[in-house]
């Protein structure tokens, strides 16, 4: 049971205006939570720079912003390279947003 701030979690956050060395450096030692945007979680998926052959969930948060923003090939990338994901969580803050084809 997790108590006070920590649970013994790294996580790590990937975005776009950060350096992708300092990424790269975090990444060597893969987190248990990865957070990001989907262009700066992509761009690591296409170098290889860490192994999602043990990624399990994969969680969408805000997807229909992402999708207003022109972050669609990019989703479409991550779900499609993702292979050992067997839960996929999509969350949105608007209330009946139309879930596009975005499997694998």
């Amino acid at each position: 049971m997790c108590t006070g701030f920590g649970c013994g979690y790294k996580a790590t956050a990937v975005y776009g205006g950060r350096s992708g060395s300092k990424d790269r450096i975090e990444l060597k030692h893969p987190p248990a939570i990865l957070v990001g945007t989907p262009g700066r979680v992509a761009d690591h998926i296409e170098r290889a720079i860490f192994d999602i052959t043990a990624i399990k969930t994969l969680i969408l948060d805000e997807f229909d912003k992402s999708l207003e923003v022109g972050f669609e090939e990019d989703m479409k990338f991550i779900i499609e390279n993702l292979t050992a994901v067997t839960k996929k969580i999509l969350t949105s803050a608007t209330q009946k947003v139309k879930i596009p084809p975005l499997k694998h």
